[in-house]
């Protein structure tokens, strides 16, 4: 008998060619399946662009932000509204966000230019921020232009923004500006009010305090619209800095809604412009005595009549700024529905913008 060969035979060659198409077809398979769930995250992710080596940034919001799921369900703490964040703006994958919704310093007016279109200017002193223009078109709001910071995500001038997931927490902008305009004229801005206590009503939900700007933005174009739309929900106030809130719309109506004692205030225009900064307006007998950025502002309006053009209004921001917190002036043109930006140490660059 001949000496027995032991052969080793391999994988057929069909199997191989099978395993490969199947692996190719189930890599192409899930590439499909998350570019179908993640498309308008990752083209809003895709937006970012640092437009200022300050850093400022911009950014357009793809698709829905669950903004009509908020509005069932609110948020009364920044931690409620982290938690709706994480469960329905990107599938849970970010984690948290700085306590960072202070607006201490500001100051904002509404007044007309010799054209006769109506503006809102707005000063935002709060040191460190992080500038960021955010351009949204819900299916479920209006178009809009705001701004808010990117420090409330945690990002300062070490944060490496090429990366995603410093990228991710930025799906929740919309809940977190400061300041804005939609595309019917509306105007909103909210700034810091001490010993805040707004009213409670079991019966209504709790929208966290920024939410209430993009809750005027998306769904209304009128001051008395957006006074009707807050007295149907409890406002949260932010307890470290509870905010009081300016609301400007092209007609040139504005008004100053404050919570005090737990009821809720209004102060509409009276006369030529409106002014308002960081100190109780309802039934103050003299504002002109409570605040120094206050006067400033009101002694260039009351001379000109409430007449400034833009470059003058942002120029009259920059010079009413706080002290070592200046961070952004901007004048929002409520007529022709544009944002002119400027940005502390950049005074020179006017970022200019427009709804379309």
């Amino acid at each position: 008998m001949g000496e027995k060969i032991s052969v080793k035979q391999g994988i057929p060659k069909s199997k191989i060619t099978k395993f490969i198409i199947g692996l190719m077809a189930f890599i192409i398979v899930s590439a499909i399946v998350v570019l179908t769930l993640f498309r308008n995250e990752l083209r809003t992710i895709a937006s970012i662009r640092k437009i200022s080596d300050r850093p400022i940034y911009e950014m357009t919001y793809y698709g829905d932000y669950a903004f009509d799921k908020y509005l069932e369900t609110g948020a009364k703490t920044p931690e409620e509204l982290l938690d709706f964040g994480r469960k329905n703006l990107a599938y849970g994958l970010f984690d948290v966000w700085t306590n960072g919704f202070d607006t201490r310093g500001c100051a904002a007016f509404i007044a007309q230019t010799p054209d006769g279109d109506v503006i809102m200017g707005r000063n935002f002193d709060y040191y460190p921020t992080m500038p960021a223009v955010l351009r949204t078109n819900s299916k479920t709001g209006h178009k809009s232009l705001s701004i808010l910071s990117y420090a409330f995500f945690g990002w300062d001038n070490k944060t490496d923004d090429s990366k995603l997931k410093s990228k991710l927490m930025t799906l929740a902008a919309p809940y977190v500006i400061v300041d804005g305009i939609n595309e019917k004229g509306l105007a909103v801005a909210c700034l810091t009010l001490a010993s805040s206590r707004a009213p409670v009503d079991e019966d209504k939900v709790s929208l966290f305090d920024s939410t209430i700007l993009r809750l005027m933005l998306d769904k209304v174009g009128t001051v008395d619209e957006a006074i009707d739309l807050i007295q149907q929900y409890n406002v949260s106030l932010y307890n470290r800095s509870p905010s009081h809130y300016f609301f400007a719309d092209a007609t040139g109506h504005s008004a100053v809604v404050e919570f005090l004692y737990g009821e809720m205030k209004v102060t509409y225009k009276q006369g030529d412009y409106q002014i308002v900064t960081n100190f109780r307006i309802d039934s103050h007998p003299n504002p002109r005595n409570a605040c120094s950025r206050y006067r400033g502002i009101d002694d260039f309006l009351l001379e000109s009549k409430g007449i400034i053009t833009v470059d003058e209004a942002l120029n009259l921001l920059q010079e009413q700024a706080v002290p070592g917190l200046e961070e952004w002036s901007v004048v929002y043109n409520l007529t022709q529905k544009t944002m002119s930006l400027t940005v502390y140490e950049d005074y020179d660059t006017v970022y200019y913008y427009e709804l379309d």
